[in-house]
């Protein structure tokens, strides 16, 4: 039973023919409380029993001859006086007089009867019943004299119980705010959960109880916005939204292949700003498609690289719905188009044949290795378990500093193990030459031997997309992932400018890299001067100019030697390690070396602009362009930004003292009041503005397909990448090992699980007996 102040009185009555009530407003009809109060046993439908609430302090009755501006003002009147009596409000219609509603009637949402079949069966859904046929309505009218809204009749008596304090839960005294629609789409566009959507945007309103919406609400209206992005299908909203990139972003590049019925098998896309860093750090690319986690299990390859912070960064992304080598080399020449024909120097890939073929074709020009990481993994699993083979055949690949001396290491481990005809050593083996690291010494790699950054990067993408991402958003969230990346790179290139990054020694060479590399580079450098102390050199070997150094350095508890072949006469170097070559680091043994010789400096050709604080960065500055096209919905947003810190500023105000927050509150209806009649006498009707998803006047964050050509482009069928379960990763030797102890533990528990459960289900049975 729900508790409010409630009087019972006589049943007014309703003239249907007259479409006028009979009230009385007298005392005398007024029935004593306390000798006709509804018990428990009274049938709530019942049509003899009205219940009328007491007055509520502030909140005036409803009485004949209320005049209101507009009958919006007596929707809100009324609205108002129902909520907090306990009762929800609906409309009725009017009547038209010469086209202008001259009457309408505003009732208890109780009203009426309920629609619909009753012969449905019983195993389908059913609903309470909620139309009690109530009677309590006010009648509107309109005088023309006066031009104002007066009630003309009305009926406070319900045939039902009235609940102040469930008030909120009420469907018209629920709205969804414009405010509220526009941080559902902002948070939606963020990638935030649904529920974690909803459950922020319910705080900042005061809770479920104040809000004034519920979560319902919340989430119809981000289904809403949801199925309006995709009305006319996933792929044609991605290619819209790549339209609307483009032209806000003139650089933005974009391409798609379809299949001949027109649905979505390849694309490829980079901003202004990828395409400009690739220009500056193009010269060594990661490139890996194993990242399925979308809705239609596409397989995702971005092209990852390495910035002047040493931090990874991305030139472009590609879906496919086929690994095959076709779709590669479409890829890789889409690419090379994106990036106005400049090929990468080197690139890292996995051992795809399809992939192979195609770098192959597409990239004659650029050194191609596999994963250095992926083959060793697997070497415990495919190798006898003989911990001291594997160990020598890792040394061999690691720790090998020439071709010669990697053939010379695993001829001696292979023959000594007896491994000749071993399938898998010889097959890798037979492939050396694209993966053993000697065979790369001579090449710029910015310190990347794997397919590790590719790796980070779809771990990256983990925080934003999940498997039921749709392609759209999957686009829009991958933009997010850059825009948190390219801050990031922002903050570095800051925290350089701001800052000298600590120096140790007093040798000038360590304030050399200090003013010209990135603190993070430098940082690099600055441990191959402190690994200087730990190394030894034998006396030099001079052959004219040239001096010919050997540098002893202990790892993994064996003494390396590395040559170090000195010109004097131009200061150049060569060494073996090719820490230089490959990472463009000066390395540990040449300053030595330098310091021998009595070199302050290093020349200039070994500090490099791809390191350097004064490296050019107009990536960064690219998308200013986006900044400049002032379109309607920019100038929306910004509007819509502007208003909000102003509120924000007048409700820190208004909390001061009640008598400011009562007039700033009284302030606000008067001015929503006030737009509301204006928008009505100019005929643009009420409501909230902007309300309506998919109107290209609000602003709203939501694409659709424009256009006959969008509507023909289909969705790509969800399919399982070939090859591999993408649900389950590949695992190493170590892994399954521990995987298998974890099991026979878990079988020993159940075992002793069931013996112990046995007895006692055997006593329980007795007990039963």
């Amino acid at each position: 039973m729900c508790t409010s102040p409630q009087t019972a009185i006589a049943a007014e009555t309703w003239d249907s023919t007259e479409a006028s009530f009979s009230h009385s407003t007298n005392t005398e009809d007024v029935v004593d409380q306390k000798s006709t109060e509804t018990s428990n046993e009274t049938d709530p439908a019942s049509s003899s029993i009205c219940i009328i609430p007491d007055p509520i302090p502030g909140i005036p009755a409803p009485v004949i001859g209320m005049e209101f501006v507009s009958k919006e003002e007596a929707w809100e009147f009324y609205s108002r006086y129902a909520y907090s009596v306990g009762f929800g409000a609906s409309r009725n219609g009017g009547s038209s007089k010469n086209g202008k509603t001259v009457r309408e009637t505003i009732r208890c949402h109780k009203g009426g009867e309920t629609r619909g079949k009753t012969d449905k069966p019983v195993s389908e859904r059913r609903r309470a019943v909620k139309k009690l046929g109530c009677q309590a309505r006010i009648l509107l009218r309109f005088n023309p004299a006066k031009e104002v809204w007066f009630i003309h009749n009305v009926v406070l008596g319900h045939n039902h119980e009235l609940c102040p304090e469930y008030s909120y839960k009420l469907t018209s005294h629920r709205n969804l705010p414009y405010y509220v629609k526009k941080l559902l789409e902002i948070n939606e566009h963020s990638g935030l959960p649904l529920i974690g959507n909803i459950n922020a945007v319910m705080q900042m309103g005061g809770g479920a109880e104040l809000c004034g919406y519920s979560e319902r609400d919340a989430r119809n209206y981000v289904g809403k916005v949801r199925r309006y992005n995709l009305k006319n299908g996933d792929a044609a909203a991605m290619m819209s939204y790549f339209r609307e990139k483009q032209a806000v972003d003139p650089n933005f590049f974009y391409q798609c292949k379809f299949d001949e019925e027109n649905r979505l098998e390849l694309v490829f896309w980079s901003d202004s700003v990828s395409r400009a860093a690739y220009q500056y750090f193009g010269d060594a690319l990661s490139f890996d498609a194993t990242y399925l986690v979308n809705k239609f299990d596409l397989p995702v390859a971005p092209f990852v690289g390495v910035n002047h912070h040493g931090k990874t960064t991305v030139f472009g992304c590609a879906m496919m719905t086929c690994e095959d080598a076709d779709s590669y080399m479409w890829i890789m020449s889409t690419f090379l188009q994106c990036m106005r024909g400049k090929a990468p120097s080197t690139i890292i890939t996995d051992q795809s044949k399809a992939m192979t073929l195609a770098i192959e074709k597409c990239l004659p020009n650029t050194v191609h290795r596999f994963c250095l990481w992926h083959i060793m993994n697997k070497v415990p699993n495919k190798v006898p378990h003989d911990e001291t083979v594997i160990k020598e055949i890792k040394s061999a690949v690691y720790n090998s500093l020439t071709i010669d001396q990697f053939e010379s290491s695993w001829q001696n481990v292979i023959t000594k193990s007896s491994l000749q005809e071993h399938p898998w050593l010889s097959e890798i083996y037979e492939k050396r030459s694209t993966w053993i690291p000697a065979y790369f010494k001579n090449h710029f790699w910015a310190g990347m031997s794997t397919t590790q950054r590719s790796e980070s990067m779809n771990s990256f993408l983990d925080k934003f997309v999940n498997s039921k991402t749709t392609l759209s958003q999957f686009v829009k969230q991958f933009e997010e992932a850059l825009g948190k990346q390219r801050r990031t790179e922002i903050e570095l290139d800051f925290q350089c400018v701001d800052g000298f990054p600590k120096t140790f020694t007093e040798e000038d060479v360590e304030d050399q890299f200090a003013g010209a590399y990135t603190h993070k580079m430098f940082y690099k450098f600055q441990k191959e001067l402190f690994a200087v102390i730990g190394l030894k050199f034998n006396p030099c070997e001079r052959l004219g100019g040239r001096r010919v150094y050997t540098i002893v350095e202990k790892k993994m508890g064996m003494n390396l030697e590395y040559k170090v072949d000195y010109n004097a006469e131009d200061q150049t170097y060569s060494c073996d390690c090719s820490l230089f070559q490959t990472v463009g680091i000066v390395c540990r043994h040449a300053l030595l070396v330098y310091k021998q010789e009595d070199q302050e400096f290093v020349p200039s050709i070994y500090v490099l602009d791809r390191w350097s604080t004064h490296c050019k960065r107009n990536h960064l500055d690219a998308k200013s362009i986006a900044m400049r096209v002032n379109d309607r919905r920019e100038t929306y947003n910004n509007l819509y930004s502007l208003l909000h810190g102003v509120f924000l500023d007048l409700i820190d105000y208004a909390l001061l003292d009640e008598h400011t927050l009562k007039t700033m509150v009284d302030g606000m209806n008067d001015l929503r009041m006030s737009l509301c009649n204006s928008r009505e006498s100019r005929g643009d009707g009420v409501g909230n503005v902007g309300s309506n998803v998919g109107e290209s006047e609000t602003g709203c964050s939501v694409v659709g397909a424009d256009g006959d050509s969008n509507q023909a482009v289909k969705d790509p069928i969800k399919r399982r990448k070939r090859g591999r379960n993408p649900n389950q990763r590949w695992k190493s030797h170590e892994e399954i090992i521990r995987d298998k102890k974890k099991q026979k533990m878990k079988k020993l528990t159940q075992l002793e699980g069931n013996v112990n459960g046995g007895a006692g289900c055997s006593k329980v049975k007795r007990s039963k007996k």
